[in-house]
């Protein structure tokens, strides 16, 4: 019986909710009062309480009871002290089971009332949540009695529809204070239609600050190239383009979606056109399986270069390395142009014209000779000290490093052809097994084909945006800014009346 669990002629018991945070102190306190003569037991913590269970003597009940009250302690008692908790557990059990079916019906008509409201909860909540937005930004205005003020960021080209907006429902009574020049003002890209889905690339990384270049532009273009060139085959490309607009077509209500696939099916045109330069058709599948010779044979117009063949590797490597070196030159150009816009000449000096010297120094010496050559190094190297001091030394195998990084084109650009060669051939090898080698076959050739294109079409990207975000952000860009979010009714199961 609970009873028997309250007190008897020696022990008393307490069983309660006791806060975690002030735990420690009973413990030291009871230790103190009870001089040790009590016994504990904790359960879990529930709700940030710990369940606890004290015995002791019945000469302390007394200083027990003061001592646990002072700490807030919620005794637990039960309503049915006549019964054992066997009996309890027995009843308990009972009425859930009982219940249990009565609970399982009122679900399945929640789903139903769901399933046949679902159009009205949707627009229901999405008019709470629009009320919620516009609550909120109406909190974050001042007013006294008689006047409100508010503080508020608009793009330029909106701000004479929105002066007239606010002049019309005020009745004109409204005073302007417009603010133009401005340091820490959000960021809105302003792109043409064709390159705005490339701006996730921006706010992927960082929005620029307010007056900083948008290094849009000049990301959708190199990065396309890139990922083609990595990928290189034209069959691979057609698929890739297929599938983004598919995916765009079943998707053409979700924005991002359908930015991406945009963004996708870009990659997949460069990949047709670095695949037919390369010769890459599923590998060498037109040369060896349909002509029945290797891909050197296919060399010509349109087909220039097949990497696997003879010293084209080097060829290739050298071409990466020196795309490399012009996309890190061509950033230092953006950087300095970025700087002087903002009126940071000291940074223009010290942080790219500095390396645009030493790299000038390099074309000298093959052109020139050395002299000129060291002449133009020194001066270069002597603004990179001014800048970062002796640790400049340090920068100079770091920017040989930035631009062999480059080399991953090439590595790229070998792994989808070494690949599809490789499966090619086993494939070939496997047709010729009596009975199913044909299937087998087809089967290993169209698994591997797809394993190859999402293996590396993923490499491509990733190794794409690191080329981007690490070395050539590296060279011009910052971010730093913080996106404009304005507030709007975003509506798509109701619409404004």
């Amino acid at each position: 019986n609970p009873d028997d669990f309250n007190k008897s002629d020696f022990l008393c018991l307490k069983t309660g909710l006791i806060d975690s945070k002030v735990y420690p102190a009973l413990i030291g306190l009871l230790d103190e009062r009870l001089n040790s003569e009590y016994v504990m037991k904790i359960s879990d913590v529930v709700h940030d309480k710990k369940i606890i269970l004290i015995l002791t003597l019945i000469r302390n009940d007394l200083e027990l009871e003061k001592t646990l009250l002072s700490f807030g302690f919620d005794k637990i008692t039960t309503s049915m002290p006549d019964k054992t908790y066997a009996q309890m557990y027995t009843e308990s059990s009972k009425d859930l089971d009982s219940n249990k079916k009565p609970f399982e019906q009122a679900v399945n008509e929640l789903k139903n009332l769901a399933l046949n409201h679902l159009s009205e909860l949707n627009a229901f909540e999405e008019e709470l949540l629009i009320e919620l937005e516009r609550q909120k930004i109406v909190d974050d205005f001042g007013a006294t009695q008689n006047i409100s003020f508010f503080r508020f960021y608009t793009p330029e080209s909106d701000y004479s529809a929105v002066k007239k907006l606010i002049e019309k429902e005020s009745s004109s009574a409204v005073v302007f204070n417009v603010k133009t020049d401005l340091d820490n003002a959000p960021v809105l890209l302003d792109n043409p239609f064709w390159l705005k889905p490339f701006e996730v690339f921006t706010y992927l990384f960082s929005p620029p600050k307010y007056g900083q270049i948008d290094p849009t532009l000049v990301t959708a273009p190199s990065f396309v190239l890139f990922f083609g060139f990595m990928l290189g085959d034209a069959f691979y490309g057609l698929l890739i383009i297929l599938a983004a607009y598919l995916l765009k077509r079943k998707y053409f209500d979700v924005q991002k979606v359908t930015d991406f696939m945009t963004i996708i099916m870009w990659c997949g045109f460069s990949t047709i056109i670095f695949g037919i330069l390369t010769g890459g058709f599923f590998g060498n599948f037109i040369s060896f399986w349909v002509y029945g010779f290797d891909n050197s044979q296919l060399l010509g117009w349109p087909v220039l270069i097949d990497p696997l063949y003879g010293s084209n590797s080097m060829t290739l490597l050298v071409i990466a390395v020196l795309v490399g070196a012009a996309h890190v030159v061509f950033g230092n150009f953006l950087g300095v142009w970025d700087k002087l816009t903002r009126k940071d000449f000291r940074g223009a000096l010290c942080e790219n014209i500095s390396w645009l010297l030493i790299v000038f120094a390099v074309i000298l010496y093959l052109l020139a000779g050395t002299f000129p050559a060291a002449l133009t190094f020194s001066f270069g190297f002597i603004l990179l000290l001014i800048g970062k001091g002796p640790m400049a030394i340090m920068d100079l195998p770091g920017f040989l490093g930035t631009v062999m990084s480059y080399a991953r084109l090439l590595a790229l650009n070998l792994t989808t052809p070494g690949m599809a060669f490789a499966f090619n051939l086993l494939s070939h090898m496997l047709w010729g097994i009596a009975l199913i080698g044909p299937l087998l076959s087809v089967i290993v050739f169209i698994f591997a084909h797809i394993i190859i294109l999402a293996l590396n079409s993923l490499g491509s990207f990733v190794h794409a945006l690191r080329l981007h975000y690490v070395e050539y952000y590296g060279t011009f860009y910052g971010g730093g800014g913080e996106k404009f979010s304005p507030f709007s009714e975003n509506r798509r199961f109701t619409f404004r009346r």
